[in-house]
């Protein structure tokens, strides 16, 4: 019980307390032929928790790296977020937010995801 409460303490004392949330998301990587389907685990004002969708854990070690650059784009709200990649493991990667959300206006996929009508 006493790493439990010891755990609970640290995560009180962040500067921007995680939110847990389960929200479908894509992470996009810059020369990546598409989006990999992801949910965020939990996300605060200066980063995010995303746990690759199965299948994708594998491919995804050997196209991430720590330090790169990737986008967040959280489908429930339509927020999309530049990001860095700060740490991997187990599917799942840590991204601290390197710029302020696109908000819904301007979020959609990028144009090179977009499907032509």
């Amino acid at each position: 019980m006493g790493d439990r409460r010891e755990k609970n303490a640290t995560q009180e004392q962040r500067f921007a307390p995680r939110r847990a949330r389960r929200l479908p998301a894509l992470l996009e990587i810059e020369g990546a032929a598409g989006p990999l389907s992801c949910f965020i685990v939990d996300i605060s004002t200066t980063g995010a928790k995303v746990q690759l969708a199965p299948g994708w854990q594998s491919a995804a070690s050997c196209l991430f790296g720590r330090n790169m650059r990737v986008s967040l784009y959280e489908r429930v709200e339509n927020v999309r977020y530049d990001c860095v990649i700060v740490r991997m493991s187990a599917g799942q990667v840590a991204l601290k937010f390197s710029a302020p959300p696109l908000l819904p206006a301007i979020a959609g996929p990028r144009a090179s995801q977009r499907q032509s009508a």
